[in-house]
């Protein structure tokens, strides 16, 4: 992002070809990383918006995931959280489905997580 003194001086593209080319090839999965999104989270915040719109089922962003001023570790832990977060809820899913068929009154609070939507 380009920010001096709290002024953008460019805004981020919002060009959707490189999203609709993946999510056509089956991506469903986004991580959106960018360089000082953990001081300045707007413009992940508009792709977010964006990749929602195209449909995307799980979209990990780094001021969120990690909002950790290196660059490098917040992005390692997005793009990981965006694999593993549809790998790990189905397999939850499973075992809550499992148990509730075979323990009345199960509730499943594992992994539970109350800031998530």
């Amino acid at each position: 992002m380009s920010v001096i003194g709290g002024f953008e001086l460019k805004p981020v593209s919002l060009d959707t070809g490189d999203l609709e080319t993946v999510k056509r090839q089956g991506v469903l999965s986004v991580a959106i990383v960018f360089m000082h999104g953990y001081r300045y989270p707007k413009h992940e915040q508009e792709v977010v918006a964006l990749a929602r719109d195209l449909g995307f089922t799980q979209i990990s962003v780094s001021h969120e995931v990690s909002p950790l001023i290196k660059f490098i570790s917040r992005g390692d832990t997005t793009v990981v959280d965006a694999y593993l977060s549809p790998i790990l809820r189905r397999y939850i899913n499973r075992i809550a489905k499992s148990m509730s068929s075979k323990v009345h009154g199960f509730k499943n609070l594992f992994l539970c997580n109350p800031m998530a939507d």
